[in-house]
């Protein structure tokens, strides 16, 4: 999922499946949450956890990288440009804290996110 200025892309498996109009940001302080549905506070609504899902690799980008329809699944791994804000591998083993493979070196920490 990508958020984008006002409006959200969801894409999977080499397309783009949905689009919403004029969502808000989530806040910079807030963390971001990866593998499970974001609820923005005040909303009243409750975040939804993912189970059995698999992350191979996760980027951070400053810009757009797919448009409606059909892209390409990339073949390989990512590799950071000018635009990646943050870039994980996931190939080390399973652990809490994950390495930045981007000039940023943002490290990214798992946690168990309270659903209530």
């Amino acid at each position: 999922m990508a958020i984008i200025d006002g409006g959200s892309t969801v894409g999977c498996g080499g397309s783009i499946s949905g689009l919403a109009p004029g969502s808000h940001l989530a806040s910079a302080s807030e963390p971001l949450l990866v593998g499970g549905i974001p609820v923005l506070k005040g909303s009243g609504l409750k975040a939804v956890p993912a189970s059995g899902m698999y992350i191979d690799e996760l980027r951070i980008s400053s810009i757009v990288r797919y448009g409606q329809g059909r892209y390409a699944t990339p073949p390989k791994a990512f590799t950071p440009d000018n635009d990646t804000l943050g870039l994980y591998h996931f190939d080390e083993k399973s652990t809490e804290h994950y390495e930045d493979a981007s000039p940023h070196q943002i490290p990214l920490v798992r946690v168990k996110k309270d659903t209530d």
